[in-house]
């Protein structure tokens, strides 16, 4: 069952209530601070009673002390809870009121009468006290108290402090080490220093600081950048103890949303109304738009643009229809390659690895899915770079001579084409039989033997060279090859040069939040990429958050699945860290390399 426990506290400077959910068959009610109604009176025992949920969804109360419980002001040892009971436990009242849709059993558990005041009923009705029977509760007291002292808290003290003795108190069974003060397990990935107590205390009696946790988790980020955030400097210097509970076993994160929301339903107060940071209370409802980090290409460092070099970023989201295009040069259409009768190929696939080869008149074609080409890594949660030697050369083959079908141009800088090139009818030229019927004698001819050229005919034919390799320059980059899928704009024409507009394909959509593709194999890829209609490269292909919200619902959802703010978003990820890092070694600036294509 879903119980909502309102505890509730009457001063006179105003009320407070104090609000804990829980998710059990059973609520147990009593003094031990392990129960779920915990409850600081004297008279209530430590295990006083219990609320269950029975097999017919019915709720009752079984007292599990002698002593039993009030229902509505009469003794009883159980009863079946309904809208307006009321159970009294010692000076406690706990009070059933009608639950909601999200709880089965609501609660409000409030202290209505002090212990003063019922210590003094206790007393008129008293029939005989201890000094009746000659006991002095002050000298027993004192006894207890004392020994108490000793035993649970003087002991293990010296033996924190010395070794020897330390060893002594947990080498004997019945001994009092530090171990009594231990209030639970360690996570796993702390058991190594288990029994080293000051790994962590490292004050006696002083909780536990952040530096503790920093002296190993050196390279544990922020969770937001005070430069980039105003009213950030609160959350940045916050208890790691705060979100991470030791001595609760493998628990030691919270994954409560209430840890999340209770800054982030209210951001517009905490940094103000200019903030871009929107409110989130729950992904069911309250969550708003996602935004896509779209990188910024300008046009001032060519006729094509470029890719501002500090890597800046405009988010917009997906509901802004106007501002929803990707500033990318490629020349892309997926609608042409998810043809469904396929898109024709020069060759026949060696490995098509799923993909289906059908013979028409029109010759070889290839039944493309988006599996060919977006191949998820090695974890399942983003999809490998998209590169042309891997992913387009076998359709498109750089090929630029007619008469060497089998040469094809290497995919990359201007330069390093332009060099190829030349470097290529260099050599044909001087080798000779170049069926070319523009070519002169010399570079047409065969020469048997290969007898060596003279100076003329050498220069003859390294001019051809020149001009053929120019030429076909011109076609490769205007005409052909380059021009199919990029923007090219003719540069300096004295030195034969073109700009070739950068192609920046975004690896990270949505770098604030986390997406597992693996987990999501049982949808097809056009489910939520709608790519078959898509003729432009510049149309983002992500779905909107309704798509989501038709599986995903918020944490207390019962009709889908239950989502967490921490299952798609992580905590640190400021680029300041949360402590020292005298470990980090220096970081070289290095000039990021093109991307291929660029």
């Amino acid at each position: 069952m879903r119980a909502q426990v309102n505890f509730i506290a009457r001063r006179k400077k105003g009320d407070t209530r104090k609000t804990k959910e829980f998710s059990s068959r059973t609520l147990r009610i009593g003094r031990a601070t392990n129960q779920e109604i915990f409850l600081p009176d004297i008279r209530v025992a430590y295990e006083h009673a219990q609320i269950v949920e029975e097999a017919d969804n019915a709720i009752y109360l079984e007292a599990k002390a002698l002593s039993g419980v009030r229902i509505n002001d009469e003794p009883a040892a159980s009863a079946a809870l309904a809208p307006g009971t009321r159970i009294g436990v010692g000076s406690y009242e706990i009070r059933v009121r009608e639950p909601s849709p999200d709880f089965d059993l609501i609660l409000d558990v409030e202290q209505v009468q002090t212990e003063q005041a019922t210590d003094e009923a206790l007393l008129r009705n008293a029939k005989i006290d201890l000094a009746a029977t000659g006991l002095s509760k002050r000298r027993w007291s004192w006894i207890l108290f004392i020994g108490i002292l000793l035993w649970f808290f003087f002991i293990p003290l010296v033996g924190s402090y010395i070794g020897p003795v330390q060893k002594l108190l947990k080498a004997v069974p019945g001994l009092p080490s530090n171990n009594v003060w231990n209030s639970g397990d360690l996570a796993p990935a702390h058991h190594f220093f288990q029994n080293e107590c000051r790994t962590c205390h490292q004050t006696p009696f002083i909780r536990v600081k952040n530096e503790a946790c920093t002296d190993c988790h050196r390279k544990t980020h922020q969770h937001a950048d005070t430069a980039k955030f105003e009213g950030m400097e609160n959350i940045n210097e916050a208890r790691c103890t705060s979100c991470h509970e030791e001595h609760n076993g493998s628990g030691i994160l919270v994954r409560d949303d209430t840890l999340c929301s209770n800054c982030h339903s209210e951001l517009s107060g905490l940094l103000g109304k200019d903030t871009s940071v929107m409110d989130v209370s729950d992904f069911g409802g309250g969550h708003p738009e996602f935004r896509v980090s779209i990188p910024v290409v300008g046009s001032k460092s060519g006729p094509g643009g470029s890719v501002d070099p500090a890597g800046h970023r405009v988010r917009v989201r997906l509901s802004d229809a106007k501002d929803l295009k990707e500033s990318n040069t490629l020349l892309f259409s997926h609608k042409a390659h998810l043809k469904p009768e396929g898109v024709r190929t020069l060759y026949v696939p060696k490995n098509p690895e799923g993909a289906r080869v059908q013979e028409d008149s029109a010759g070889e074609r290839k039944i493309l899915q988006c599996e060919n080409c977006h191949v998820p890594d090695s974890g399942g949660f983003r999809m490998q770079p998209i590169t042309f030697d891997r992913f387009c050369k076998d359709c498109h083959r750089l090929t630029f001579e007619p008469v060497d079908k089998n040469r094809v141009l290497p995919h990359g800088e201007v330069d390093e084409v332009v060099f190829f090139l030349q470097q290529y009818y260099k050599s044909r030229a001087l080798e000779g039989g170049f069926e070319d019927p523009g070519a002169p004698d010399v570079v047409r001819r065969r020469r048997p033997g290969r007898e060596p050229l003279t100076q003329q005919e050498k220069r003859e034919a390294l001019q051809w060279a020149a001009e053929k390799a120019r030429e076909i320059t011109d076609q490769v980059f205007m005409y052909r090859s380059c021009h199919t899928c990029h923007n090219v704009a003719r540069g300096d024409i004295t030195a034969s040069s073109w700009n070739i507009a950068p192609v920046r394909i975004p690896q990270h959509w949505m770098p604030m939040a986390v997406f597992n593709h693996a987990k999501h194999t049982t949808m097809e890829c056009l489910d939520c990429h709608k790519a078959e209609n898509s003729e432009n490269g510049s149309d983002i292909l992500l779905t909107s958050i309704e798509k989501c919200q038709g599986c995903h619902g918020g944490v207390h959802d019962r009709a889908r699945l239950a989502s967490t703010c921490i299952d798609c978003h992580k905590f640190h990820i400021g680029k300041e860290l949360f402590g020292p890092d005298t470990r980090a070694t220096p970081v070289v600036a290095v000039k990021p390399k093109p991307d291929a294509g660029d």
